[in-house]
């Protein structure tokens, strides 16, 4: 129990990293210019394994296949908002948690 809560840590940790890097969303509003949550024509990009399949997700997607798809899957499409929803197929295929903070 103790492996998997340090890996969903993780994940959460991961994913702000990346939508961080990647300038999609800044961390927390300021009081001059608060990000809008869902503005018309915001482009909202759900990306990741099976959870998120119908829209840009691969079923049995890890963090290493999803890294090397980043750019045309992720980057390219320019999104306004990016939801991350990915780690458990890493834990289920044995990936170290060293590997996975890595990567």
């Amino acid at each position: 129990m103790e492996n998997r809560m340090k890996m969903l840590e993780r994940t959460l940790i991961a994913a702000a990293l990346l939508v961080w890097q990647s300038g999609g969303a800044t961390i927390g509003p300021t009081s001059q210019d608060p990000m809008p949550v869902f503005t018309d024509g915001a482009r909202i990009l759900f990306q990741g394994d099976s959870i998120t399949d119908g829209n840009r997700g691969i079923s049995g997607n890890t963090v290493s296949a999803l890294a090397r798809r980043w750019q045309t899957d992720t980057i390219d499409l320019k999104p306004d908002i990016l939801s991350i929803l990915i780690g458990v197929n890493d834990l289920s295929f044995g990936v170290p948690a060293e590997r996975y903070e890595q990567q």
